[in-house]
């Protein structure tokens, strides 16, 4: 079918812009998208999805766009800010990355489908039909996983989307379940989970069926090089799944064990940014980057740890032991299909202290003095509203909602916080708590 001259005039309209704007950033100092990706993307096939399944998926990706395209997420990102400080590591340590980090997500930011009259958009395979066999793996289940060749054409980026995936809520319904959520979970970025974050990954401390697909969506996507402008042509690594190991206290069986998980999970994200040393390539994991978009998407500047950190004790010869009671169940297998794997287990054995942080980030109000120590559970979450202090500058999106921060009972704590435990004195254990 010949397109009239109309339609021609438009669709080299579309590609002359796309291509006068190669290489340029919203300002001078952010990184340049490339062409490929101002063509745009678009989804097809839908294999063994239904129609409601594809009007999720379609809505999923459309919150993407919203979360890829906030600022300081799709440009000038402030690496001193609280959601950065979380997820993607200390600025000091990160600044060689820094660069790298901004042009993954100013390339993401490109994706969403440009015009419609664009015959050169780039086409993602959506699929519901599982042709990897992927979603039923080990203890957990995958939500969705990612190829950058489709399963039957080696000519298209794939996502398959398992059952999983339309459990989430969307963007707009986590926003309101968090909103209309208790005190106490309210102020809780988990509260906000959403399918969009999966096509972003899964947000902050929360187990993993609260999360929206928005943020499923954002991850997905990430592990495609189209997106992150990475691979054998792309000045970006490859974007990844980390496996991570850490000693942890087992109360039933009483003593130490290792576990190695991957990265899954808001807690374990904020492990890989806050563990020593500083492991460079944490920065192309996933998990940690769509935390952090989700995070300043929720939330305006400036951003303050609303809390929900991983309990951990230290023993005498400094070795880290963490209560992983407090980790979400996570997958056993990775969500990037196509081969390209991190090569090593990353051993999670100290924190970075207090000191390399910025003072923006520490910018925090101190608790009240009088409570410093409780002596049980029960009583600390009886006495846990009390505890809440509430911040006066910063909100989720234009709700006017206010986060609040972390609970102090310690100051001599390695991670800054520290809560005690146990039915009487003698039973008594001090936890130090990571912000």
């Amino acid at each position: 079918m010949l397109l009239s001259p109309k339609i021609l005039v438009l669709v080299a309209s579309s590609l002359l812009c796309a291509f006068a704007q190669n290489g340029k950033g919203d300002k001078d100092s952010d990184p340049p998208e490339k062409v490929k990706n101002r063509l745009g993307t678009y989804l097809d096939g839908f294999d063994g999805c239904d129609k409601v399944q594809k009007a999720q998926i379609n809505e999923a990706h459309a919150d993407f766009r919203k979360i890829s395209n906030t600022d300081g997420v799709k440009n000038k990102i402030n690496f001193n800010s609280g959601a950065a400080c979380e997820y993607l590591g200390p600025p000091g340590f990160n600044e060689d990355q820094q660069t790298q980090i901004q042009a993954v997500f100013a390339n993401a930011a490109t994706v969403y489908p440009g015009s419609i009259f664009n015959p050169f958009q780039h086409a993602i395979r959506a699929r519901c039909d599982d042709p990897m066999k992927r979603c039923p793996c080990g203890t957990g289940t995958l939500i969705a996983y990612s190829r950058n060749q489709d399963a039957d054409n080696p000519n298209k980026l794939m996502i398959n989307f398992c059952l999983r995936f339309f459990e989430k809520r969307s963007l707009e319904e986590a926003i309101r379940h968090g909103s209309n959520s208790p005190r106490t979970t309210k102020f809780d970025i988990s509260s906000y989970d959403n399918r969009c974050a999966y096509f972003l990954i899964t947000a902050v401390y929360m187990t993993k069926s609260d999360v929206c697909v928005a943020a499923t969506m954002f991850h997905e996507l990430l592990h495609l090089d189209l997106v992150a402008d990475s691979g054998a042509d792309g000045p970006n690594p490859p974007i990844l799944d980390l496996t991570i190991q850490y000693k942890s206290q087992n109360s039933d069986k009483g003593k130490d064990e290792i576990d190695h998980n991957v990265a899954y999970g808001p807690m374990r994200a904020k492990l890989l940014a806050r563990y020593e040393p500083y492991y460079p390539d944490e920065h192309n994991t996933a998990e940690n980057l769509v935390m952090f978009a989700l995070a300043t998407y929720l939330i305006g500047p400036p951003w303050h740890d609303p809390g929900g950190g991983v309990a951990y004790s230290v023993a005498e010869n400094g070795d880290l032991r963490l209560e992983t009671s407090l980790l979400e169940p996570a997958p056993q297998c990775e969500e990037r299909t196509d081969g390209v794997q991190a090569k090593s287990i990353i051993e999670i054995s100290a924190l970075h202290p207090d000191s390399a942080y910025s003072k923006e980030y520490d910018s925090r109000s101190s608790m009240p003095r009088e409570i410093r120590w409780i002596t049980s559970a029960i009583e600390m979450n009886e006495r846990a509203n009390d505890v809440i202090i509430v911040a006066k500058d910063y909100k989720i999106t234009d709700r006017g909602d206010r986060f609040y921060l972390d609970m102090t009972f310690k100051d001599t704590c390695t991670g800054s916080t520290a809560i005690s435990l146990g039915e009487n004195a003698n039973e008594k254990r001090a936890y130090c708590k990571a912000r």
